[in-house]
C-alpha cells in the first residue's frame, strides 16, 4: 500500500500505484479520505488535488483532475462534477441528479442555449431518441432524429405509435388514416372526450380544405374494414351544405344519403332534397305541388307513421289498395280540443274512435237507441245548445246541392253489388223519444223501399211515413209515395188516383181540410184552396171561404163561377133565382097507356130514354115502338119521365118544348102529333094535329095507333 502524506503532494505530478494495490487519501490527522482501489491494471493520475482545492466554502471535499475539472462534495452526503470550475452535474443526498441544474426535481437538465436535447443512441443501432426543448419554437421534444417511428409502451408493451409521416395509432401498429385507434378488448368506449369545465362546451372540429366545392367531410363507421355509415357533408355545389347521414361513404350529391338536413333546416328521411320541415322518401314533389309541412312519400309500398308510448301505439299508414289509415292497437282513438301538456286548456274528448269501429261525437260511451247498441256513428249533446246538431253546407255556383245518400247491396262482402230485390229496405230515418227509462221508442219514421223489380240503372223506389198514435207503442203508416207517383195515405188496399185519402173514422171529419189558422179579423179570415194550370196565369179552380160572405166556392179570382148555398152562381150574380142548383145525367124507361081503359097487355119492340137535368130544366130523349098495341081506348100517355113536371103556368098540361122527329104505324091519318107535359106527374099526354096547316087539334090515341106504331121524340120541361 502507498501512503502518502498530504504534506508531500506540493510537487507531485503523478502516483503511480502498482496493480492490486489500493490507494488511500487521508487527511493531516489521519483520517481518511477517499480509498481508490484499481481492480486491473495501472490508474495514472496526471493531476489531482485533495482538501478544499477551491474557494468554494460548500465543498467539504474535492478532487480536481486536470484543468478545471473535478469531483467534489457539496454539502452533507451530496457529490457533484465540474468542469471549467463550475458544477456540471449533481447527485443530491435523496438520490436526486441535476445536470446543470441545482435543484432537480428528480432528474433535471438545464442550459442557457435557446435548444436543448438528451440523445440517446444504442450501439448496435442507428435510432437516435432525443428528449428536449425549443425556446424559439416554444415547445418541448421527445422522439427520434433518425427516419423510425415512434413508440410509447406501457406493461412492457407498444400502446401509442408515431410514424414518420406523422399518423398516430392507438392500440395499433397498422395505420390508415392520421389517427387510429383500435380497442383490443370488449369493454369500454373506443374513446372518449370530455369538457369537465361547466362554462364550456364540448367540440370537435372536422376541417375540410376551402375551394370552389364542399368537399365530402365525413365521420366514417366501419366495419371489418369497411364503410357502413357516413355522417357529415357530401361533395356538392357550394350553394348545398346539407348534412347527412349515409349507408355508405358519403360522395357526390349521395344517392345512398338516408338522413338529410338542409341549410333551411329541412329534414329529409330517405330524400335528399327535402321540400317539406320533414319528408320522408325519395320522391319529395309526389304529393302536390304546395309542400305540406311533414310529407311521407315511399319509393314504393306504404306510407306509415307509428307514434308507440307507454299508451296505445297509433300507426297512421296506407294500405296496399291506395288508401290512408289510423288505427289504433285494440284501443280507442280519440281527438281532444285544446293542448296535451295544459290540462287548463284542455277543454276534453271531442271525437272518438273506438276499438269495435265506432264513431263518437261528443261521448265516450255509445248509447243504445231504438234497440241498436252498436251504431256506426252516435253524437251527442247535452244542454240548451245546438251541440248535437248536424249541419251539411255547400258553396256554389251551380244548382248542386248538400246531400245524404242510403245504399244497399244485397250482399255481406263489402264491394261486392248484389242485385236488391223488390220491398227491401233502402234507408230508413227514425224519430224516438226517452220513455223515463230508455230510448226504444219510435214516434215516427221515414223508410225508403225497393217497389217493383230493378234491373240495370233501373231502381223504382217508394217512401213510407210512419207515426206512432197516442197509447201505441209503435208506428203506422201514414203515407205512402210509389214509383209511380201515387200517394196514398193511410194505406188504402186499393187505390183509384194519384192522391187516395180514406175518409176519416171520426164524426163529421172530412177526407181534405184546409183551414185558416192565422190570426185575422175574425170572420174575414180566408180559407183558399188553388188548382192552377203550368201555362195559365190565372186560377183555373179555387175554393175560397170567407166567414162573413155567403158564397164558399168561386172559380178564378174575378168570380166568374161562384158556389154557394143556392147552387152554381155566374158572373158575381149569386142570388138563389140565378143560381143553378143541379146538374144529372142518366137513362129512363118511359111506358104506354091508353088514358081511358087499357089491358096492359101491350107489347114493346123499342123502349128507352136519356135525360140530361140542369138546375130545373131537364131535357129527355125518348123512343118507344109496339110489336102489339093491346085493347084500350082513350088518349094515348107516355109514364116514366125521370122527374116529376112542375106546376110554373096556370094549366097543368104545359106546353112544354117538345119535337116528334119520327112517327108511323098510324091506322088513322093525322098531319102532326104534339106531346104536353102533365104538371104534378111523371107523364106526357099527346095531341093529333089536323085540317089544313094544322089548325084542328084533337086527342091522340088508341083510335090512331096500330100494333106497330112507333115514335121518336124529345122534350124539354121544368122539375116541380
Amino acid at each position: 500500500m502507498t501512503v502518502i502524506n498530504p504534506n508531500s503532494v506540493a510537487g507531485i505530478n503523478s502516483i503511480t500505484v502498482q496493480s492490486g494495490e489500493a490507494l488511500s487519501v487521508h487527511k493531516s490527522d489521519g483520517s481518511l479520505i477517499k480509498t481508490i482501489v484499481s481492480a486491473s491494471g495501472v490508474s495514472t493520475f496526471t493531476s489531482a488535488s485533495i482538501g478544499a482545492a477551491t474557494t468554494d466554502n460548500n465543498r467539504d471535499a474535492s478532487i480536481n483532475i486536470g484543468l478545471g475539472a473535478s469531483i467534489s462534495q457539496h454539502t452533507v452526503n451530496s457529490l457533484s462534477l465540474g468542469t471549467g470550475g463550475d458544477e456540471r452535474v449533481s447527485i443530491k443526498s435523496d438520490g436526486k441528479v441535476g445536470i446543470n441544474e441545482s435543484n432537480p426535481a428528480v432528474f433535471g437538465v438545464h442550459s442557457s442555449q435557446s435548444s436543448e436535447s438528451v440523445y440517446y443512441r444504442a450501439d448496435s443501432g442507428s435510432v437516435d431518441t432525443i428528449f428536449g426543448s425549443s425556446t424559439a419554437l416554444g415547445y418541448a421534444i421527445a422522439g427520434t432524429t433518425s427516419n423510425h417511428d415512434l413508440t410509447l409502451w406501457a406493461n412492457n408493451s407498444p400502446r401509442v405509435r408515431i410514424k414518420t409521416s406523422g399518423d398516430v395509432g392507438i392500440g395499433t401498429d397498422t395505420l390508415n388514416a392520421p389517427l387510429t385507434v383500435v380497442q383490443n378488448d370488449n369493454a369500454g368506449y373506443i374513446a372518449s372526450f370530455r369538457q369537465k369545465n361547466s362554462g364550456n362546451s364540448a367540440q370537435i372540429l372536422i376541417d375540410g380544405p376551402t375551394d370552389n366545392n364542399i368537399r365530402p367531410t365525413s365521420i366514417d363507421l366501419a366495419q371489418a374494414g369497411t364503410v357502413k355509415w357516413s355522417l357529415g357533408q357530401a361533395y356538392a355545389a357550394l350553394s348545398d351544405r346539407a348534412f347527412h347521414i349515409a349507408t355508405s361513404s358519403l360522395s357526390a350529391n349521395d344517392t345512398n344519403a338516408r338522413l338529410t338536413i338542409s341549410t333551411t333546416g329541412k329534414v329529409g328521411i330517405s330524400s335528399r332534397s327535402p321540400n317539406s320541415l320533414l319528408t320522408v322518401g325519395p320522391n319529395p314533389n309526389a304529393a302536390r305541388s304546395s309542400h305540406p309541412t311533414v310529407l311521407i312519400s315511399p319509393a314504393s309500398g306504404n306510407a306509415s307513421l307509428m307514434l308507440r308510448g307507454n299508451s296505445p301505439t297509433i300507426d297512421f299508414d296506407s294500405t296496399s289498395g291506395g288508401n290512408a289509415q289510423v288505427c289504433t292497437d285494440n284501443a280507442a282513438l280519440t281527438i281532444n280540443a285544446g293542448t296535451i301538456d295544459n290540462p287548463a286548456l284542455n277543454s276534453g274528448e271531442m271525437v272518438r274512435i273506438d276499438a269495435s269501429g265506432r264513431v263518437l261525437i261528443g261521448t265516450a260511451t255509445a248509447r243504445a237507441v231504438g234497440g241498436e247498441s252498436n251504431p256506426r256513428l252516435h253524437i251527442e249533446g247535452s244542454g240548451a245548445t245546438s251541440n248535437s246538431w248536424v249541419n251539411l253546407t255547400r258553396f256554389s255556383d251551380n244548382n248542386g246541392a248538400s246531400n245524404i245518400q242510403f245504399a244497399k247491396s244485397r250482399s255481406d262482402t263489402p264491394g261486392t253489388y248484389t242485385v236488391v230485390q223488390n220491398d227491401d229496405k233502402l234507408g230508413q230515418i227514425s224519430f224516438l223519444g226517452s220513455d223515463g227509462t230508455d230510448m226504444a221508442n219510435y214516434a215516427a219514421k221515414i223508410e225508403c223501399f225497393v217497389d217493383g223489380t230493378p234491373g240495370s240503372n233501373d231502381m223504382p223506389g217508394r217512401i213510407v211515413f210512419s207515426t206512432t198514435a197516442d197509447d201505441s207503442s209503435s208506428p203506422t203508416e201514414g203515407l205512402r209515395l210509389t214509383s209511380d207517383k201515387i200517394v196514398n195515405i193511410a194505406n188504402q188496399g186499393t187505390v183509384f188516383g194519384r192522391l187516395n185519402v180514406p175518409i176519416p173514422t171520426q164524426s163529421g171529419g172530412s177526407a181534405i181540410q184546409v183551414m185558416n189558422t192565422a190570426s185575422g179579423s175574425g170572420d174575414g179570415t180566408l180559407t183558399n184552396v188553388v188548382l192552377r194550370s203550368v201555362n195559365s196565369a190565372g186560377n183555373q179552380w179555387s175554393h175560397s171561404e170567407y166567414r162573413s160572405q155567403s158564397h164558399k166556392f168561386q172559380v178564378q179570382t174575378d168570380n166568374k163561377i161562384t158556389i154557394n148555398s143556392n147552387g152554381l152562381c155566374f158572373n158575381a150574380d149569386t142570388t138563389a133565382a140565378n143560381a143553378l142548383d143541379d146538374y144529372e145525367e142518366g137513362t129512363f124507361t118511359p111506358t104506354a097507356t091508353f088514358e081511358t081503359s087499357d089491358d096492359g097487355n101491350k107489347v114493346y119492340s123499342s123502349q128507352g130514354g136519356t135525360y140530361t137535368k140542369i138546375g130545373r130544366m131537364v131535357n129527355c130523349n125518348m123512343i118507344l115502338a109496339f110489336s102489339n098495341r093491346g085493347t084500350g081506348s082513350g088518349r094515348l100517355r107516355f109514364n116514366g119521365l125521370p122527374f116529376t113536371v112542375g106546376d110554373t103556368l096556370s094549366n097543368t098540361i104545359l106546353e112544354a118544348s117538345a119535337t116528334v122527329s119520327y112517327f108511323a104505324g098510324l091506322i088513322s091519318s093525322v098531319s102532326g102529333i104534339h106531346p104536353a107535359a102533365v104538371s104534378g106527374t111523371d107523364q106526357i099526354v099527346f095531341y093529333a094535329i089536323t085540317g089544313q096547316y094544322g089548325a084542328s087539334t084533337s086527342d091522340f090515341g088508341y083510335s090512331h095507333v096500330g100494333n106497330s106504331f112507333s115514335i121518336r121524340m124529345s122534350i124539354t120541361y121544368n122539375v116541380a
